[in-house]
């Protein structure tokens, strides 16, 4: 896994250059929702700060209303989203969810329509078209492969 890592890294540096997320920032999430973060999750979110990519498709690490603790405060009171799940972004109809075990060791991240929210945490079948990816390194992956995808774009309209 940590060649993967420092694969997604080198991707990012090509694409966006250095620029490195606060470290304090995870620790902040942790601390505000009560839940542990996997060393893939720190590494990526301290080595390449996502506020860079072009469009933005995770909640800020803040602690405001529409940042990641926000939403997934919001949820977790209003709907009992179980304590270890975490609201990454929610936008266009769709939330996109982490969830961890206690120990930290697997996280995975589904992006699912907010109509299947409920049945989501609770493992029940889903009704629309959804994402999965089995770790948190692997929606990065995807993240920045969007986010090449974009750039690219822009380059051959340019």
């Amino acid at each position: 896994m940590v060649y993967k890592i420092d694969q997604l890294i080198q991707k990012y540096v090509r694409l966006i250059g250095i620029r490195t997320m606060v470290a304090e920032s995870v620790q902040t999430l942790e601390n505000a929702l009560q839940i542990k973060l996997s060393d893939e999750f720190r590494v990526l979110n301290s080595k390449c700060c996502y506020a860079y990519f072009t469009q933005e498709m995770l909640n800020p690490f803040t602690e405001d209303d529409y940042s990641v603790i926000g939403v997934t405060k919001k949820l977790r009171t209003l709907y009992k989203l179980p304590q270890n799940f975490m609201v990454l972004a929610e936008d266009y109809g769709t939330l996109t969810l982490l969830e961890t075990d206690k120990e930290a060791i697997n996280e995975r991240v589904c992006i699912i329509a907010i109509e299947d929210f409920e049945r989501y945490c609770n493992h029940k079948e889903l009704r629309y078209p959804y994402q999965n990816f089995s770790t948190f390194t692997d929606f990065y992956a995807f993240l920045l492969d969007e986010e090449e995808k974009i750039r690219t774009e822009k380059q051959s309209q340019e």
